[in-house]
């Protein structure tokens, strides 16, 4: 009788990096906007127009969970006939530490 080796076990992989420099943020009045514009005026007719779930539609709007990738394309395949841009929906913030921007490393280099 040979020895089994063991299964390797499955990483867990974090989604989303709590520690990154930069937060994408929903334009929550402007997301609405766009919804109602399109015709989509529910999560049950958002969702499934997005690609995500309605739960995370509602996560996201309450502020409870940031717009992942999954979320941001997809908020912008629903709204393309709107000719909606990323900047229209969504913000992005910085997230240095006062070290940093004193340094000049958290506005994309040195002096110029």
């Amino acid at each position: 009788m040979t020895a089994q080796r063991p299964k390797p076990r499955a990483r867990r992989v974090r989604a989303g990096n709590r520690d990154s420099r930069y937060t994408v943020k929903l334009r929550v009045a402007e997301f609405q906007r766009s919804a109602r514009r399109s015709a989509l005026t529910s999560d049950y007719l958002l969702a499934p127009a997005m690609g995500v779930n309605r739960s995370t539609i509602s996560r996201v709007l309450t502020g409870e969970l940031r717009p992942g990738a999954a979320f941001i394309a997809g908020a912008l395949a629903a709204f393309a006939p709107l000719e909606v841009r990323f900047e229209d929906l969504f913000e992005v913030e910085t997230n240095w530490s006062p070290d940093e921007r004193s340094s000049g490393k958290g506005d994309g280099g040195g002096a110029a």
